[in-house]
């Protein structure tokens, strides 16, 4: 399941009006707006960082297993990551300094485990686990083997992509092809955004202002980025003007919401992006010939 991992993720995953402004920037910005992502460039999916122009592509975990997914902490200074490097049948959350040193093991739960999220306190992490044979949305603490709070009890069917908001109180997250935002505490106030008859919606991504949300679909007829308010309105293609421009996916603003690094396959393989928050100046930052993709930045930290 965890080498198919590139392969699902493309199966599954309107224009920006030039006037919408940037957000403003972080009152307390990451010390270091570096980008993870994940790369099979040595033969098993690895944990990478590079700086936001695409130099200092450095690998942070080691080749005798394979890593995905990871989420910086607000702060820049950690990373949560999923891997399977305690048990080969599937993946728990592990979590390691900035430069990959003290990776500490933080779930053991027996069924994979994936999408970490941090929220913006820095205390929390969400994320997605298949215990009762169905994809839930889980929050735990920051800290080994801590409880989890099912958010998403009673829905039928898979929950994906958890994305708190900047404020803390909400998580985004995909449900049976559609985005959705419910409370943060306990799951409660379930709101469906994406209500359309065509299409699949999925990988929400909070803009650092808490106004926008990005996210991939396919109801243009491939799967390209886009951006909505809040309420599900204002819907604007970001990828995918034209056929040259592949398959879009996983987006993630930059702590000063000026940038929006995403995964495209446009030039062949799977490769890192990032462009302006209306979909201009989109520039490659990877260029190895293997699959590059789920960019993350750091999210400005609210205390």
């Amino acid at each position: 399941m965890i080498a198919s991992r590139p392969l699902a993720s493309l199966t599954c995953v309107a224009i920006l009006s030039v006037g919408l402004a940037p957000a403003a920037t972080p009152a307390d910005p990451p010390t270091a707006a570096r980008i993870a992502f994940e790369s099979d460039r040595t033969g098993a999916y690895q944990v990478w960082v590079m700086d936001a122009g695409g130099g200092s592509q450095t690998q942070l975990t080691p080749d005798d297993s394979q890593s995905f997914d990871p989420a910086w902490s607000p702060d820049g200074k950690k990373l949560v990551f999923e891997s399977d490097r305690a048990n080969l049948r599937y993946s728990d959350l592990w979590l390691m300094n900035a430069n990959g040193s003290s990776p500490t093991q933080l779930t053991n739960i027996g069924m994979p485990t994936r999408n970490p999220a941090w929220s913006p306190d820095g205390r929390k992490i969400a994320f997605q686990n298949n215990r009762t044979g169905s994809y839930a949305i889980y929050w735990m603490y920051a800290k080994r083997n801590a409880s989890a709070v099912n958010l998403t009890k009673g829905l039928q069917g898979d929950c994906t992509d958890p994305a708190w908001s900047p404020d803390g109180k909400k998580i985004a997250f995909d449900y049976n092809n559609s985005i959705y935002v419910m409370n943060a505490a306990k799951g409660k106030g379930r709101t469906r955004l994406t209500r359309f008859r065509q299409g699949k919606y999925s990988n929400p991504s909070w803009s650092p202002d808490g106004k926008w949300i990005a996210f991939s679909s396919n109801r243009s007829g491939s799967f390209q980025i886009w951006v909505m308010n809040t309420k599900g309105a204002a819907l604007k293609q970001l990828t995918g003007k034209s056929r040259a421009n592949g398959q879009n996916l996983d987006p993630s603003w930059s702590p000063d919401g000026k940038t929006i690094a995403f995964t495209s396959n446009r030039n062949g393989d799977l490769e890192i992006y990032s462009m302006n928050p209306n979909g201009s100046n989109q520039k490659r930052l990877t260029t190895d010939p293997a699959a590059d993709l789920a960019p993350s930045y750091p999210q400005p930290l609210r205390r």
